[in-house]
């Protein structure tokens, strides 16, 4: 216990310790910018993972994601593509289908507003060696991060957002309690549309220090709330034909699981927004992350991180 009790302390000592440090830092703003968004965005997940109440349908994924402005911070059309590389379902029966959603919709946005903060610019980030517990096989690499918090602003963007679901995935049910144990699985299909609301916030401050050079905050975050309603959901079976012949089980299954339509999903997406003249990177790393509920699949989770492909006329 006490042996925790030092950890703690030391780890709070030297992030106290590096944030008074680097508040006597010396800086002049040279971009306090977060009005000037993207108009084009397109990450790709090199392994997104997708996991929820039927193990047969978990997957990791290739995708894409991302917006394009219609007109400039009002109308976007937005889109989340992914299709699995990996199919948990395929390792038990290589006739089960693989994972493929289809998110298309628009965002419109209604408000904006500018707001001043206080922002934590990143300095440096120092590696102080590394940890092996030999025990239990594993390395802790240990980071110093000095970092600074000035005042800067964010604009923050609300509106509605809706559009097209589909899903084509793997699935797996027992028998439901009859007297005669059989299995159902195969391929479920769910369609129909999303809707919700959503808050885009971005950051663009840059600073030049006299002792780390240039150092910068440029991100752009996604936060949405959606109603999934999904009234089409088909279920062909190919576990009791024993090949991929399948047979279509939606009534029985639908009779038998009493599932509503309707779900619902929360979501996180985050990406850089300046150019690489500015930050010296040509991607950047993104992330997006989403939770909730959908038909038949119950409880979901998904996420990973992104790479930053396209960000375009940025103004």
């Amino acid at each position: 216990m006490k042996k925790i009790g030092y950890i703690v302390l030391l780890g709070l000592s030297s992030l106290f310790q590096s944030t008074f440090y680097a508040q006597t830092i010396k800086y002049d703003i040279i971009e306090d910018s977060p009005e000037l968004t993207p108009t084009t965005i397109v990450n790709l997940d090199l392994a997104q993972l997708d996991m929820n109440g039927v193990i047969e349908s978990w997957s990791f994924n290739l995708g894409l994601w991302g917006y394009h402005d219609i007109i400039k911070n009002k109308v976007s059309i937005d889109y989340n593509i992914k299709k699995s590389w990996l199919a948990v379902g395929k390792l038990s029966n290589k006739n089960y289908p693989g994972n493929l959603e289809v998110n298309l919709g628009a965002n419109l946005l209604l408000t904006n507003k500018t707001k001043n903060k206080k922002l934590r610019i990143s300095l440096e980030r120092e590696y102080q060696g590394s940890h092996y517990n030999y025990a239990e096989g594993t390395r802790t690499d240990n980071y110093i991060e000095t970092s600074i918090i000035i005042p800067g602003k964010v604009t923050v963007r609300n509106g509605v957002r809706g559009g097209l679901y589909y899903k084509n995935n793997a699935y797996e049910f027992s028998d439901f309690g009859t007297s005669i144990f059989r299995r159902y699985g195969g391929k479920m299909t769910s369609a129909g549309v999303y809707g919700g609301v959503m808050t885009r916030r971005s950051k663009n401050l840059f600073i030049k220090t006299d002792q780390y050079g240039v150092c910068f905050n440029s991100i752009g975050d996604e936060f949405y709330i959606d109603a999934l309603i999904l009234p089409y959901n088909k279920f062909m079976d190919n576990i009791t034909t024993g090949d991929e012949t399948r047979v279509d089980e939606s009534e029985f299954i639908k009779q038998n699981i009493k599932a509503s339509p309707i779900g619902f999903r929360v979501g996180w997406k985050s990406y850089q927004i300046a150019k690489k003249a500015k930050t010296g990177k040509k991607f950047g790393l993104s992330f997006m992350f989403e939770a909730g509920l959908k038909p038949y699949l119950g409880p979901f989770l998904n996420g990973g991180l992104s790479i930053t492909l396209v960000k375009n006329n940025i103004h």
